[in-house]
């Protein structure tokens, strides 16, 4: 992990001209070792632009090409561990912006880079799915894009000069009053509808709907009072209904940015798999750079982190077969852990 600086062997500055995003550069970041393919499928964020974005934050098509940078040797490279408090997006209200910029600020403070610092934030760095009705679906070659960076995230955790991780509070207020409302079934003709967990959710359209303005992760609640938790049940309530002539309405629900995401962060398998790359990366420097590694708003994570660091490196002296222990140890964790289908992308029971 030993990372070039953009210094010279004593010390003094190395001057070298910033490289813009699709320019070539002789002297690349460390973080370009995640392979071409998947590198040309991240962008980085300058990190002076991101006190520039709106909240919500925009996805990664809609950013400004002039805020991506591609890392040189002397920049910075920060990655952000985070949960995702809604199925459609990370933090919609903004309560996590803040935080990340503090400790970002202070990743660069204890660093001191020649150049620049290069942020990746999934939501701002890889391609994304709409999470409101004006955005266009995630292209065919966008989709690639996303699977590429998706393989890659394990070795940008691990290559990043810093790591920040952000402790999420469930007690964050939630999205603006989600708005209830019925309709005769007969609308949903041409809808688009997919399960989620135990939810049916509208997900597009096949014919522009006329009479009711649908939105994106609609819920559907129930069907004449009959809950629905797959597209299934709502086809056979429709039927139900229509066998005793009686009119099919269905009870819906908005909700702007999808389901919201109450597992503890700690309870999650991506974030544990995130945090596991930072005790590596703990484990592969000395004591004294512990301090240069891991960011967080946690003290707690901060502990959990190191101690996992020490436990690799001191079974990595005693030899192959303690170390593997101690990898069988995480491993076992990591299998306790929850994958939830909270994610958009991680969906992974739905039904049409």
């Amino acid at each position: 992990l030993a990372q070039v600086k953009g210094r010279s062997t004593n010390g003094a500055e190395v001057s070298k001209a910033r490289p813009m995003a699709g320019s070539d550069t002789s002297v690349s970041h460390p973080i370009s070792a995640i392979g071409k393919e998947a590198f040309e499928c991240i962008d980085f964020l300058c990190f002076s632009h991101l006190s520039k974005l709106t909240t919500p934050w925009p996805r990664n098509q809609e950013l400004s090409r002039e805020s991506v940078t591609i890392p040189s040797a002397e920049d910075l490279v920060v990655a952000v561990s985070h949960a995702w408090s809604y199925q459609a997006h990370p933090d919609p209200m903004g309560h996590e912006a803040s935080t990340i910029c503090r400790l970002v600020e202070e990743a660069s403070a204890v660093h001191k880079p020649v150049g620049d610092t290069a942020l990746f934030y999934d939501f701002l760095s890889v391609t994304q799915r709409p999470f409101c009705e004006e955005q266009e679906e995630r292209s065919e070659e966008q989709s690639q894009k996303f699977v590429a960076a998706l393989t890659a995230m394990p070795r940008i955790y691990l290559l990043s000069d810093a790591v920040v991780h952000i402790e999420t509070s469930l007690d964050l207020e939630p999205t603006p009053a989600e708005d209830i409302f019925s309709v005769d079934c007969k609308l949903l003709d041409g809808v688009v509808m997919k399960r989620m967990g135990s939810e049916v959710q509208i997900v597009g359209w096949n014919t522009t709907p006329h009479e009711v303005d649908f939105a994106p992760f609609d819920r559907i609640i129930h069907v004449n009072g009959t809950r629905v938790r797959t597209v299934e049940d709502v086809h056979l309530a429709r039927e139900m209904a229509e066998q005793t002539s009686i009119a099919a309405i269905a009870l819906l629900q908005r909700a702007p940015f999808g389901r919201r995401n109450l597992c503890p962060a700690r309870q999650r398998g991506w974030i544990f798999l995130e945090r596991f790359c930072s005790m590596i990366k703990v484990a592969m420097v000395d004591d004294c750079e512990l301090a240069h590694v891991i960011f967080s708003n946690s003290d707690e994570i901060i502990a959990q982190i190191n101690e996992g660091g020490m436990r690799l490196k001191k079974a990595a002296q005693v030899g192959k077969e303690r170390l593997k222990e101690v990898l069988e140890s995480f491993l076992q964790e990591l299998q306790e852990k929850s994958f939830t289908s909270i994610s958009v992308d991680k969906q992974m029971d739905s039904d049409e």
